[in-house]
C-alpha cells in the first residue's frame, strides 16, 4: 500500500477484496474445523450415555448369576458392544434396540443350568439358530473374523455341553448335586465409558451467569497464566460440559459446569463482549506499528 498509493488511487479498494477473500476463506476453514470438533465431542457424549445404557441394561439382568467364566466375559466384553451399537446407531428407544435387549435375554437364558427337559430340549432345538444369530450381531459390530469364529465355536461347545450335564441331573432317578465347579457369579458389570459426566452442581452465585452463557462466546480461559483466549464452541450433556476452541477452530480446553462456575466468580476467566476483542486487536496492531516505526529509524537516521 505505501509503495503504490501515490501512483495508484485504487490500491484500497484492491487490497480490501484481497482482503475480504482471505476473511471469507479462514472463516470457512475455521468452521470446519469447529464443526469436526463439535461433532467429536457429541459422538463422545452419545458413546458414553449407549454405554452408561447398555451397562445398566446387563447389570439388571446377568449381575448375580451362576454362569461360566468365559460365558460371563462374553456378555460383558461382546454382547455389550451390540447393545451399545444398537444404541448409538437406531436410539435406545428404537426397535433394533429392543430386539438386542431381548437377544441378551435369550443368550442368559440358554448358557445357563435349566431345571426342566423340556426347556432343554427347546435350547437344543434352538441352539444352532442361536448361535447363527450370535454370529451376525457380532459381525455388525465389525469384531475380527477369527473372534467372531472362537466366540461363537466356544457359545455352541458350551451349549452342548451344559445340555448334556442337565439332561444326566435331570433324567437320574437319584440326581446327584448339580455339577457348577465351573460356574461363578456373574458380577456387576462396569464398562469404560470415556467421559467424565460429573453432577458437581456450581456455586449458587454463578448459576446467573452460566445461564446466560451462550455458544460463540469469547472468553479469557484461566486459571493458568497466560490465559486462553477461546470461543465456546458447544454445550454438552444438558449444560455439564463445555468446549471451548481457539480462533482456528481447534479445541484448547473443556470444563464442567462446577469448574467454570468457579472461575467465573474467582475472576481467573473473564467473558469477552465483541468491543473487547476488537480493542486488543487494534491496541496490538498499533503496538507492532508503532514497533516496527521505531526499529525504522535508525536506519533512516544512518542514511
Amino acid at each position: 500500500m505505501l509503495e503504490e498509493f501515490p501512483t495508484n488511487p485504487e490500491i484500497f479498494a484492491r487490497l480490501l477484496e484481497d482482503l475480504t477473500s482471505f476473511a471469507r476463506q479462514e472463516k470457512r476453514r475455521t468452521e470446519n474445523v469447529e464443526q469436526r470438533v463439535r461433532e467429536t465431542e457429541q459422538g463422545k457424549v452419545k458413546t458414553y450415555d449407549a454405554k452408561r445404557r447398555a451397562q445398566n441394561v446387563i447389570n439388571a439382568k446377568a449381575a448375580g448369576l451362576r454362569l461360566h467364566p468365559e460365558r460371563s466375559r462374553f456378555v460383558s466384553d461382546v454382547w455389550s458392544k451390540v447393545l451399545v451399537y444398537a444404541c448409538i446407531k437406531h436410539g435406545h428407544a428404537s426397535e433394533a434396540s429392543t430386539i438386542a435387549v431381548e437377544a441378551l435375554d435369550q443368550v442368559l437364558w440358554a448358557i445357563q443350568p435349566l431345571n426342566d427337559l423340556a426347556d432343554v430340549e427347546k435350547r437344543d432345538r434352538s441352539r444352532v439358530a442361536l448361535v447363527t444369530s450370535l454370529r451376525a450381531d457380532m459381525e455388525m459390530v465389525n469384531l475380527p473374523e477369527d473372534e467372531i469364529a472362537d466366540h461363537a465355536e466356544n457359545v455352541l461347545r458350551h451349549l452342548t455341553e451344559i445340555s448334556v450335564h442337565d439332561r444326566a441331573y435331570l433324567e437320574a432317578s437319584n440326581p446327584q448335586e448339580r455339577i457348577q465347579t465351573e460356574l461363578e457369579v456373574i458380577p456387576e458389570v462396569v464398562l469404560a465409558a470415556g467421559v467424565d459426566d460429573v453432577d458437581e452442581a456450581p456455586p449458587p452465585a454463578a448459576e446467573a451467569l452460566l445461564l446466560r452463557i451462550a455458544e460463540r462466546t469469547w472468553f479469557e480461559l484461566g486459571p493458568d497464566t497466560p490465559h486462553i483466549r477461546c470461543k465456546l464452541a458447544t454445550i454438552l450433556n444438558d449444560g455439564k460440559r463445555f468446549i471451548f476452541v481457539n480462533r482456528k477452530g481447534m479445541k484448547v480446553a473443556e470444563r464442567n459446569r462446577a469448574e467454570l462456575g468457579k472461575e467465573l466468580l474467582a475472576g481467573s476467566t473473564t467473558i469477552l463482549d465483541d468491543n473487547q476483542i476488537f480493542d486488543k486487536a487494534l491496541q496490538a496492531v498499533i503496538g507492532n506499528l508503532r514497533e516496527m516505526r521505531q526499529q525504522s529509524i535508525p536506519a533512516v537516521h544512518q542514511r
